[in-house]
């Protein structure tokens, strides 16, 4: 048994169907953004049914999905549009990776003056966690400050969406679905589901991980 990465957008009927023939009990599946502007912006391109109902196809193999969401790329001003994507397709959902944008040596970082940002060098509180914001658009009218608020805000609104549908939050498990997919198979996520549920509520459940 075993997982891996997977791009919704290069994934067939033909491939799906033999994921779990092949021991393939979770996709971990990057999903970067839905609004429309930003995917030009950032060139992504899965803001398409065609690629989303792929979602619904791994679930319905039994299949455990993880998606990987980033909270606060920069000019994303609102997690509304991401949320109103995800409402459609989160009973397809299992458990979601959700960190807030780190700055990787990217074109962006490289070169943040082409894609008219400021680099700054500031802290943002997060739920007793400290979030690094690297970069005030240029084309942001508002102050620094507000910037933050919204940089909070936009990570709480999206962990509330995923907390209020039963997606399971930043939690791997990947021994436990080994031993759990071994027990239950491929028919029976739901039962797969309440177990690890019953797990990330366990108080040393990162020991055991």
């Amino acid at each position: 048994m075993w997982t891996d990465s997977f791009n919704l957008s290069v994934l067939d009927d033909e491939l799906i169907d033999l994921l779990p023939k092949a021991g393939c009990i979770r996709t971990d599946i990057g999903l970067v953004t839905f609004n429309n502007n930003l995917q030009k912006f950032y060139n992504n391109i899965i803001q398409d049914d065609r690629y989303l109902e792929n979602l619904e196809k791994i679930h319905r193999k039994g299949i455990w999905v993880d998606i990987s969401m980033i909270a606060n790329l920069p000019y994303n001003y609102s997690s509304n549009v991401d949320i109103g994507y995800l409402d459609k397709y989160h009973q397809y959902i299992d458990s979601v990776t959700l960190n807030s944008y780190r700055a990787y040596k990217s074109e962006m970082v490289l070169h943040p003056k082409k894609y008219r940002l400021n680099v700054l060098n500031e802290n943002v509180l997060i739920e007793n966690k400290i979030a690094p914001m690297y970069f005030i658009e240029k084309d942001f009218k508002k102050s620094l400050e507000e910037r933050k608020m919204l940089y909070r805000k936009n990570y709480l609104d999206l962990k509330d969406f995923f907390s209020r549908n039963s997606i399971i939050l930043n939690s791997k498990y990947y021994y436990a679905l080994v031993c759990l997919y071994n027990h239950f198979g491929f028919k029976n996520k739901n039962k797969i589901k309440e177990n690890i549920v019953k797990l990330s509520y366990f108080p040393f459940h990162d020991k055991i991980h």
